[in-house]
């Protein structure tokens, strides 16, 4: 089955546009995706770096109860960076946490075994995406080492909601549904038209064809598209008024070669290469009247003029045995005629 060209355009823009949908959404599950975390890790780096002067400025040592002093501070922390900051003691006990009461602070679980407590420790600085037991959701950590006084060997922690970046990344999926669907249907409304357009221009072109294979050189596109197509369509046009212009000038010269033959007195044949009779004029009939009606479609060969000798003369003349070829040949009746014959 032949494709229309619109319906192949449009698949053309729909496999482009389903490439590029495609390759949008995979830079957004992985490559953006890691970019904003990426950037909110920069973000957690200078806050945590905030959060170190913040905890070295509040002279906890001075504190009537530095455990609570160091509890108040975390809030303080968390509320002034909207974060979870989390103080860590050298052993691992949580001194104190943004998110959550003094009560549940004395039971939560020791956070030395933490990867990025662990990290922050022997490599100065611990960042990870984990789920948080404590808060039930997935966090992205950035932890630092404290190394002065009042908690120094600790480490102080500022954390944030992935749900964050997933929201992000939701919003931006949803605006590429949108783009994609509103490039869709451009794309469906571009190449129709585009489609409808070609298949005129390829109508109009084979139509010319058509024309010239039916002998009829006066069919004109008459384009007035000023791109290429508009002048291959002119110059096809100019095309078929030359071969027109061309064919005319034949058929003049036929007709007036015509009125030539028909109206000399002598007799005269035209054949082809291989002997048959194309033409000949009234004169010949005359001398031959039980010539059939020369038929350009059905061959006449020289044997329907019964006359052996005429017959040999222009086979000699065809083989190219001589130029011209004269002589005076005999042809039966009744009545019987004595023919000068001139062949060449």
């Amino acid at each position: 089955m032949r494709w229309p060209l619109r319906w192949k355009l449009i698949s053309s823009y729909l496999v482009v546009i389903a490439f590029l949908w495609s390759g949008g959404l995979a830079y957004l599950q992985f490559g953006l995706r890691a970019q904003l975390e990426e950037q909110l890790a920069d973000g957690l780096i200078r806050n945590a770096r905030l959060a170190l002067e913040t905890l070295k400025a509040s002279r906890i040592g001075k504190a009537q109860d530095p455990h609570k002093a160091l509890r108040e501070t975390a809030r303080r922390i968390g509320g002034a960076l909207a974060l979870r900051a989390t103080i860590i003691a050298p052993d691992g006990r949580v001194l104190g946490d943004s998110a959550l009461l003094d009560a549940q602070i004395a039971s939560i679980e020791n956070h030395a075994s933490r990867p990025e407590v662990i990290s922050a420790r022997r490599d100065g600085i611990g960042k990870i995406v984990r789920r948080s037991e404590t808060v039930g959701s997935a966090l992205l950590y950035l932890a630092l080492p404290i190394t002065e006084e009042p908690v120094k060997g600790g480490v102080i922690r500022l954390a944030m909601r992935v749900s964050d970046v997933e929201n992000v990344a939701d919003e931006m999926r949803r605006l590429l549904y949108i783009a994609g669907g509103a490039a869709l249907v451009l794309a469906l409304v571009v190449s129709f038209g585009a489609g409808k357009i070609a298949e005129r221009v390829f109508q109009q072109l084979n139509d010319s064809v058509s024309a010239v294979m039916r002998g009829d050189f006066s069919f004109r596109t008459r384009s007035t598209r000023s791109d290429e197509v508009g002048e291959f369509s002119r110059a096809m046009d100019g095309l078929l008024g030359e071969v027109e212009e061309r064919l005319e000038d034949l058929r003049r010269e036929r007709d007036r070669f015509g009125a030539i033959l028909y109206g000399m007195s002598e007799g005269v044949m035209v054949t082809d290469s291989e002997g048959r009779i194309a033409l000949v004029n009234n004169a010949l009939r005359n001398i031959f009247p039980a010539l059939p009606l020369i038929r350009e479609d059905i061959p006449t060969p020289l044997s329907t003029l019964r006359a052996v000798q005429v017959e040999q003369a222009v086979l000699e003349a065809l083989s190219g045995e001589e130029v011209v070829l004269e002589r005076e040949v005999e042809v039966s009746g009744p009545p019987g005629k004595t023919l000068v014959l001139h062949a060449g």
